[in-house]
């Protein structure tokens, strides 16, 4: 399932990028907080592990389920966009069609 063309390849990397680094960035904001409180000298290898994992799962989840949502709303509320099918919106169809 890998791509050819070289833009969709980049599309790729860029969301396997943001997947990796994503939940990083959220356990650094974590780790400042246990160094602001801290905390931070009673986090072993394990639980700083263990974080990391939590927040992966937790950003995949996330993102699922914002593409989930966004994919529903263009296939049930935004039912007119695209069925035109010469590059105009469905708007400029409509009024097109009443100008003549």
């Amino acid at each position: 399932m890998a791509p050819s063309d070289p833009r969709a390849r980049l599309v790729w990397f860029a969301i396997a990028t943001l997947v990796i680094l994503g939940p990083a960035l959220i356990l650094v904001a974590t780790l400042q907080l246990l160094v602001v409180f801290g905390d931070l000298g009673e986090v072993t290898l394990v639980e700083f592990l263990e974080l990391y994992l939590l927040d992966l799962v937790l950003f995949v989840g996330l993102s699922y389920g914002i593409y989930r949502l966004v994919v529903w709303v263009v296939e049930h509320r935004l039912p007119a966009a695209g069925e035109t099918g010469d590059g105009r919106d469905a708007t400029d169809a409509d009024e097109a069609g009443n100008r003549r």
